[in-house]
Formats: C-alpha cells, structure tokens, sequence
C-alpha cells in the first residue's frame, strides 16, 4: 500500500488515487497529461488525515476545481498518535489514508518501510522551481519525489503580552541571556512558565539546535550520514536549557497532549517557542485568550 504524504496539489492527489479508475505507475513509467486528465475527471473519493486546522477550507477550493474528486477530512490524532494510526494501518494493509500530512522529520522513517508513494512519474518534479532548494531538498530522496511541502515552518517567540506585563516586562527578550532572566521574573510574580520545552518535540529541539550553528545531523547524497551533538555549541545550548529547566522557569511537559493545550488556554505558559503556524494553531486551542499573544523573533546568542 502505498501512501502520499504533503497538502494538496494535483500530483499529490492522483498519487493518493487507489480506486474509482484513477491511472498509477508502480514502475517509475511517466503518466500522460492525457491521463492525468482523465484520473482528475474520475469519480473518486480520497482519506486525507490531517490536524491543520481550517484545512477544509483549501479542500473546498479543489473539490471546486475538481469535481469528480471528492476528499474526506479526518483528524485522527496530533503528533504521536497520528503517525502510530497511519504505521498500524499500514502494517495492517487496511484503512491507511490516501493522502497524510507528515513532518519532514518523519518522512525518511516513512520511506524506510517503502510506504510512500513515489510522485516523480505524476509530474511532481516540476513543482521544485516553486520551492527554495533547502525544502524542496526535505522530500526528495535518490531522484524520488515522497511528498509535496506544505511551508518551512520557520520558529518564533510567541508570548502572553498580558503575563509578561504582570511580571514587569514590556518587551520580548532579544537575546537567551534576557529571556533566562524574564523567565525568572515570570515564574516569581506570575507563577507561570516562561514556556514549554518537550523532550518528545524532536522539531523544536533541532530548530533551537540549528539556530545556534549545530549541525546535528549531515548527510552527503549517497551513503554517508553523521551524527554530532556532542560539539561545544551543542552542549552549550543544552546546559543554558538545562538551567532553566533546573530553575523551574520553564517546564517540561509533553506537547500536544490535553494537558498541555489547556496550559496553553489557561496560562500555565507565558510562551511557546514554535512555528509560523503556532498562531493559526491557537486560534482553535486557546480562542478564548485572543488578543493576549505577540509575536517576536526568537532571541539571539550574544554576539549573534
């Protein structure tokens, strides 16, 4: 079974067609335009498990283009227990979806076990102009296309304006000396986390790796892959972690869980260090402390 893993595009969806007469290539064969025409006039219904929030809205526009297509929304987990479903449907040979969102990060453990679809024959390798090389380089392995990017997800700091105010601080840190020293301020006068740092958020850690000039992990094209965190920097960016996580400043608890969405509802966290698409992500987990989030850049290491 073979499983399309991204958002929508056409490439991506027909990849995603099992049934309804939809034309496949199991052989690398390129497909026709003409039969790709065909596929996409097709009378077909696709699973596409997701948790991006309003994501029906984009599928409305292509069902619009697309009428004989007919997509099935399912939000089945965040997190772990979206990817534990898909490996079980897909060790089961049942129930898998046609078309997945996945993480960069998950998508070579995906591959590893044969289960994604290649796009390459669908045309998908003319899409890779419309992408910087850094992204598009994320879902392409030995000359196949596995997904379609969605966004690069680049990190900020969002924080409760309103929290950081009741501990005395009008502004967002600039540099993670600041920020060591507000998240003290705020955990004193407030009670609250400055923010939340998973051990299960392998993507946050990497990203806060990353900005600091770790390079946890290389990969040279052919066979060869290292692995360093064991560098300077690396441990310097742990051991400043490790301090606050000491000093209680920040908390540790596992994301994406009911817990921790309600922390972030009812301000057990003053931040969270995340993505470009943490704030369309609040709007549906904490609606009700609109107005009462910032946005800023994430701090710099001194010097930086």
């Amino acid at each position: 079974m073979a499983l399309g893993a991204g958002l929508l595009t056409t490439a991506l969806l027909l990849a995603g067609c099992t049934s309804g007469g939809a034309t496949t290539s199991t052989s690398g064969t390129a497909i026709s335009q003409t039969q790709i025409d065909k596929a996409m006039k097709t009378p077909t219904t696709l699973t596409f498990w997701t948790w991006v929030p309003d994501i029906q809205n984009e599928v409305d526009l292509f069902e619009k283009a697309y009428p004989a297509i007919k997509v099935k929304v399912e939000n089945v987990g965040q997190g772990a227990p979206h990817y534990t479903k898909i490996r079980t449907a897909l060790k089961a040979g049942t129930g898998a979806p046609d078309v997945a969102q996945i993480e960069y990060q998950y998508i070579s453990s995906f591959n590893v076990t044969k289960s994604l679809l290649d796009l390459t024959p669908y045309g998908a390798a003319k899409l890779k102009s419309e992408y910087v090389p850094w992204v598009w380089n994320q879902v392409v392995s030995d000359n196949q296309v596995l997904a379609i990017p969605q966004d690069s997800g680049p990190m900020g700091n969002l924080y409760r304006a309103d929290i950081l105010k009741a501990a005395g601080i009008t502004t967002a840190p600039t540099t993670w000396e600041e920020y060591a020293t507000d998240a003290a301020a705020v955990k004193s006068k407030t009670g609250s986390y400055m923010s939340n740092v998973a051990a299960n958020q392998a993507g946050q850690w990497l990203g806060l790796l990353w900005q600091a000039g770790v390079k946890p992990f290389g990969y040279d094209g052919k066979k060869g892959v290292t692995v360093d965190v064991n560098s300077a920097k690396a441990k310097e960016v742990v051991s400043y972690w490790q301090k606050l996580i000491q000093a209680d400043t920040v908390s540790v608890d596992p994301d994406f869980t009911d817990a921790w969405y309600q922390g972030l509802a009812k301000g057990k966290y003053a931040g969270w260090l995340t993505a470009a698409w943490g704030p369309i992500f609040l709007q549906g987990t904490a609606k009700d402390t609109s107005g009462l989030w910032a946005a800023a850049p994430l701090p710099q290491y001194s010097g930086a």
